[in-house]
């Protein structure tokens, strides 16, 4: 045996009992089902510390490995988070996808005081109520499906894209995987410290540190899917394969519930001008012009096209609420911000879920202040003013919202 295949030989075995060491000492955080401190989340910090010191000590064994890239087998033995420090600093070369999928397959997952890589049926039977999302791209999705897989009882996956996946095949129709798409989605978030993804490919961190993001205690209620702009394009576009899945979700003899997000029409057909390929600021830069008073052209094709889609979908959910009798629960942007406790428990109690003051004061703290207000920074005509209000008109959901309004 060649020095190399010991060495790679020694680093294996010694990764097999640091990854011992660590389900031992989180499997001991549970007791009966329950966390120790009477569900004090403990688990995310236990965990990210345990695999920091397993990063610490592997970086004096990884640089003899073929001048210090990770390669081969040993990539997919290192179930640590995107950004740990020694990763982002050290390994340049270090495979993050094999990374993410060796953990998604084979990481441990912790629900309870038993170790977990899916859901068990029992906990599978007990659900009672699936969540999609409609609406538009830019709204507020991302924030609201954080705070409600904050709660202990409720899982909801950011962009697993239930509908195009059970519309093209490539999800089985049945809730065990459906769900456990779903479970694996949540907790893969968490570990990888990704709750959104931005267009630039940087994402967003909307975790709500404190809470159960990526877990959940005894049971799950609620289980769904943030993905509101392409289901939403799904049902608009392609109706027939939308209702084709909206069977197979009734099917799972589940209460069916949507979570709509409504942000005012002109911010939100402002912001996805931005995120447009034709947009004529780079995304890195409208980040830092929000709150300048810089204003932008657009060519007036450009912004016709994203109004006559804005309100194409929003028409598709009218139709859509009074053809399959959806069950829709709005939550309006400036309602989170003026009022998130109250926002809040309106939400948990439209979805039949308890929620403690603790839940309700953590998740109102990471609720931002105020709203972007992105239709200041585009040159309007007066037709599209007048277009764009004339519409807001036609809808119930959007009544009092102007130009002015919050």
């Amino acid at each position: 045996m060649n020095r190399r295949v010991q060495l790679r030989v020694t680093v294996f075995i010694f990764l097999f009992f640091v990854l011992l060491h660590i389900s031992y000492h989180v499997t001991l955080t549970f007791t009966n089902g329950q966390l120790l401190t009477g569900h004090e989340p403990l688990l995310v910090p236990t965990l990210e510390t345990e695999r920091t010191i397993v990063m610490t000590e592997m970086k004096s064994v990884l640089p003899h490995l073929e001048n210090g890239t990770v390669k081969g087998e040993a990539k997919t033995w290192l179930p640590l988070s995107e950004n740990s420090t020694v990763i982002t600093k050290g390994l340049e070369h270090f495979d993050k996808d094999a990374v993410k999928n060796k953990v998604a397959k084979e990481l441990p997952q912790w629900s309870g005081n038993k170790v977990r890589k899916e859901l068990p049926l029992s906990i599978i039977d007990r659900v009672n109520t699936f969540v999609f999302f409609l609406g538009h791209g830019r709204s507020g999705h991302s924030i609201v499906g954080s705070l409600m897989d904050s709660h202990p009882n409720m899982v909801i996956a950011s962009e697993v894209d239930v509908f195009t996946k059970l519309s093209d095949g490539s999800l089985a129709p049945t809730k065990s995987e459906i769900f456990n798409a779903l479970w694996i989605s949540a907790k893969e978030d968490i570990m990888y410290g990704l709750r959104a993804k931005s267009t630039d490919g940087k994402g967003y961190n909307l975790f709500v540190n404190g809470l159960y993001e990526g877990r959940y205690v005894d049971r799950i209620d609620v289980i769904g899917d943030k993905k509101g702009g392409i289901t939403t394009k799904l049902l608009a576009t392609e109706p027939d394969k939308w209702s084709h899945v909206y069977d197979i979700l009734k099917s799972l003899n589940v209460s069916i519930k949507v979570i709509f997000v409504i942000r005012n029409p002109y911010d939100n057909i402002g912001t996805s001008l931005f995120y447009g390929l034709d947009s004529p600021v780079s995304l890195n830069k409208f980040g830092g012009v929000k709150e300048s008073n810089n204003t932008y052209n657009f060519d007036p094709s450009t912004i016709q096209k994203i109004i006559d889609r804005y309100f194409l979908y929003h028409q598709a959910i009218a139709d859509a609420k009074k053809k399959y009798y959806l069950n829709i629960i709005e939550i309006h942007v400036k309602d989170l911000i003026s009022d998130p406790r109250g926002t809040l428990l309106n939400l948990c109690d439209s979805l039949g879920v308890t929620c403690s003051d603790s839940y309700l004061e953590i998740c109102s703290s990471k609720i931002f202040k105020t709203e972007s207000r992105t239709r200041h920074l585009i040159r309007w005509t007066d037709e599209q003013l007048t277009m764009i209000q004339q519409n807001i008109e036609k809808y119930s959901c959007l009544k009092g919202y102007n130009f002015y309004s919050s």
